[in-house]
């Protein structure tokens, strides 16, 4: 490496190998998409669901410590998360 090269990993995964906080929100909106679509599938929707949920709360919290905006991405999955909880939540109760 060169001495005038920036020594900072453009991407923000850092040292660890961490996925960086924009392909956990890219996780949740896919995560909250599929749990939509799988709404029907006694419980899969719901469990989808919550994993977008959780895997947005992730990405907020990476992109806020790393001093970065939050990612649309992961607005809409926790948004379609929660959709996929609430219409797989009235499908197990209607039937």
């Amino acid at each position: 490496m060169a001495a005038d090269e920036p020594d900072q990993d453009p991407d923000g995964a850092g040292a660890s190998g961490a996925a960086p906080a924009k392909d956990v929100g890219d996780i949740a909106l896919m995560l909250g998409a599929l749990s939509i679509v799988a709404f029907w599938s006694f419980g899969i929707g719901v469990i989808l669901g919550v994993g977008a949920v959780f895997t947005a709360v992730v990405a907020r919290r990476r992109a806020l410590a790393a001093h970065r905006p939050v990612t649309v991405e992961t607005v809409l999955g926790a948004v379609c998360g929660i959709a996929g909880i609430v219409a797989g939540m009235f499908f197990l109760v209607l039937v």
